[in-house]
């Protein structure tokens, strides 16, 4: 303006998006055990683990073309210069400045965003874990025809979100080096049945009572959390389920 002062006017791209790269590695083990002829047990076991990299490649070309422009009018107030003031002397205290707004709003998130370069994704479970046995009993034991079986499902603990802390200038970040971790996760199953032949030995008859998820949560389970840790989104367990089902082989 003719009196020496700036008007500044900051508009935020509407709509913008980036792409980041993602590298998924795992190992899968399964293996299948005869303890005896009438007891098998298989256990599976995985792990994967996800890594970020090659984060926002145009946002960082964006960030580093404005770093100049930023820095050039650090100094000045966003909005409207205070009222009375006289070009060349220093600005009120508690006055917004370009500097400390692009700080806040773009350099603290877009640092944050960065950070997860290289870095395993804690939003994925990392392990899990399958057991599944089953025991007929012998021919010539009182319990012929009968069997029992139970299956263990274990999964591992992952971030529902982080919290947001504050640096010493009063600015805020997200602490993503400190989540806010769920449970590990816990179902078992369990069986039992019983098979003859029929009809003279022409058909094979078996009838099994299954009982899904036994044992599991029966409380809602965070999905994700607020930046305080409450609950931000929740979903039901996995009920439990009863199934009593009939074959007939011929």
């Amino acid at each position: 303006n003719a009196n020496g002062t700036f008007g500044f006017t900051g508009t935020i791209p509407p709509g913008i998006t980036d792409t980041t790269d993602y590298v998924a590695r795992g190992h899968e083990v399964e293996i299948v055990y005869n303890a005896t002829r009438n007891w098998r047990t298989l256990l599976n076991v995985s792990k994967q683990e996800t890594v970020q990299s090659n984060i926002a490649p145009n946002t960082r070309e964006f960030v580093e073309k404005m770093r100049p422009i930023w820095a050039e009018f650090a100094g000045r107030p966003r909005s409207n210069y205070p009222a009375g003031y006289v070009p060349g002397t220093p600005l009120p205290p508690g006055t917004e400045t370009v500097g400390s707004w692009v700080q806040t709003n773009v350099l603290v998130p877009y640092a944050t965003t960065l950070a997860n370069e290289g870095q395993v994704s804690a939003e994925q479970r990392k392990w899990r874990v399958n057991l599944v046995t089953n025991y007929s009993f012998d021919r010539e034991s009182r319990l012929k025809g009968f069997a029992i079986g139970s299956g263990v499902r274990w999964q591992d603990k992952y971030a529902l979100g982080y919290p947001t802390r504050f640096n010493p200038d009063g600015s805020v970040f997200v602490d993503i080096a400190n989540p806010f971790w769920s449970d590990d996760d816990l179902n078992v199953d369990a069986w039992v049945s019983y098979q003859r032949r029929i009809l003279n030995g022409r058909v094979d008859w078996k009838v099994q009572l299954n009982v899904r998820n036994l044992i599991g949560d029966e409380d809602p389970l965070a999905i994700t959390v607020q930046p305080d840790g409450s609950p931000a989104i929740t979903r039901l367990p996995p009920e439990k389920r009863i199934y009593l089902t009939n074959t007939f082989s011929f």
